[in-house]
């Protein structure tokens, strides 16, 4: 909301990013995905135990959530004179109006599982206005708009593709947005296309607890290990092929998400010898926000690099 005010007053997309960011990940995770149980906190590591609960005594965040919900198309799409920008992907129709005409626009995509984006005009009359389409800080090789996290896999990134009616344009960009200014006709049509790859990401130096360790993302949504798929446990493992990142989407898993799977080590532990034993594995990620809701098992957002820094 802090982030969505801002954007209004200054027209930059890094505010709408933020938003973004909390949308997929720390906000949604904090209700079930049935809408009845919520949690309090948001931790990126686990040991288990977490539960998401129906109510508490003093309910803010429950409450929060009930508000923020509804309000969400309102965060999709923004109008300043004869300009409209299009700053969240969701399927949607919205319809506006600018000085002296009146135009529908529909939104057609698989956001985020998928970086697709189809849009449609729909005027009685030819209309010209500028289109401004939000390009994620993430597609531009910038995790948040500030130094706390970088990509540190050091991919190159691809751009981000623009068709209209079929035709692909080449486009200015002004504060993260690509403009296309044109004059527009009934069912004239926009495809754009982020490429979505996996990334690994790292935390500033700064943050002790996060030396040493890479956290996966995949277009705005961030992975975590958990315990229900690595073997009983999410904080003994190392990822060691990390060139090698497969994606999926699984339609039965959690209501339907995006898993990532990856060659890894876990060490198990005799607590008797105290002798430790390495077993080469396949890891999956899923979904941080859809977490905790196959048991109380252990999970972590950051996976060590080397097995030698497991501190579990």
């Amino acid at each position: 909301m802090w982030n969505y005010r801002l954007y209004l007053l200054h027209g930059q997309s890094k505010y709408i990013d933020v938003l973004e960011r909390i949308l997929y990940n720390g906000f949604l995770s904090g209700v079930s995905l049935e809408g009845d149980k919520f949690f309090y906190p948001n931790p990126l590591e686990s040991k288990g135990g977490y539960q998401r609960k129906p109510w508490f005594d003093c309910a803010c965040c429950p409450t929060n959530v009930v508000r923020f919900l509804p309000s969400i198309p309102g965060y999709i799409y923004a109008i300043k004179k004869n300009d409209l920008y299009v700053n969240l992907f969701i399927g949607s129709t919205v319809s506006f109006k600018m000085k002296e005409f009146e135009a529908e626009l529909k939104q057609e995509t698989n956001y985020p599982w998928d970086g697709k984006i189809k849009l449609t005009v729909h005027s009685r009359e030819e209309q010209n206005f500028r289109l401004f389409v939000r390009i994620p800080g993430w597609a531009m090789n910038q995790v948040v708009p500030s130094d706390l996290y970088i990509f540190s896999d050091n991919k190159s990134i691809k751009p981000v593709s623009i068709k209209v009616n079929n035709k692909k344009v080449n486009y200015d960009t002004r504060e993260g947005y690509a403009i296309i200014d044109r004059v527009w006709r009934n069912n004239d049509e926009v495809v754009i296309d982020i490429p979505m790859e996996v990334r690994r990401v790292a935390a500033n130096e700064k943050v002790e607890a996060d030396r040493g360790y890479e956290a996966y993302q995949r277009g705005p949504v961030v992975y975590c290990l958990e315990a229900v798929d690595n073997y009983g446990n999410a904080l003994n493992a190392v990822v060691t092929d990390k060139n090698k990142i497969g994606y999926s989407f699984m339609p039965e898993l959690l209501k339907g998400v995006g898993v990532l799977q990856f060659m890894g080590q876990q060490v198990w532990k005799d607590e008797k010898s105290l002798t430790e034993e390495v077993k080469i594995t396949k890891l999956m990620a899923i979904p941080y926000y859809a977490w905790a809701h196959r048991g109380d098992g252990s999970m972590t957002v950051w996976i060590p690099g080397e097995k030698t820094i497991l501190k579990k």
